[in-house]
């Protein structure tokens, strides 16, 4: 008797390490992009790169004005962009002072489910502000479980400066 229930036990650990921990729930998904803005408002670049697929895709679409600047990245290269970013607002910061702090804030618009359960898709709406710029953008995510933790698959963008 005690060999079937130790039997059972086993086979319940085994089936959640390989099925239950593949999911993805939307609570989840929410705390994933609190700590993700909050890792951003610190400039924690390697928490950011830490919350990217192994095989990352972003594709961000950027307006200036007239002009479109479309960039295509994986996980290298995005965690390099933001490496250099954090570092020029360093510097910026540095000889402006309290006048250039990044400022922002994000609203997820939607969480969706795939029948699966084991992604989500999310839609983003964020805006930030540095000094008089101002960078507004939207994305769709698609987050999914990676050795047990979620991370972003793909990022599609649309970025707006003002």
């Amino acid at each position: 008797m005690k060999k079937l229930l130790l039997c059972l036990l086993l086979a319940a650990v085994a089936a959640w390490y390989f099925f239950g921990r593949t999911q993805v729930g939307e609570a989840e998904v929410r705390d994933f992009y609190q700590r993700q803005f909050e890792a951003s408002n610190k400039g924690d670049v390697s928490q950011l790169c830490g919350m990217l697929a192994s095989d990352f895709q972003g594709v961000n679409i950027t307006h200036v004005g007239p002009r479109q600047l479309r960039e295509v990245n994986d996980r290298d290269e995005t965690c390099d962009s933001l490496e250099q970013f954090y570092d020029q607002l360093k510097k910026l910061h540095a000889m402006a002072g309290d006048q250039l702090e990044l400022d922002g804030d994000y609203t997820i618009n939607g969480v969706e489910m795939a029948d699966d359960g084991k992604s989500a898709t999310v839609k983003l709406r964020s805006v930030a502000r540095l000094g008089r710029m101002r960078i507004t953008s939207r994305s769709t995510d698609t987050v999914v479980r990676q050795h047990g933790r979620l991370v972003v698959r793909r990022s599609d963008s649309r970025s707006w400066m003002e």
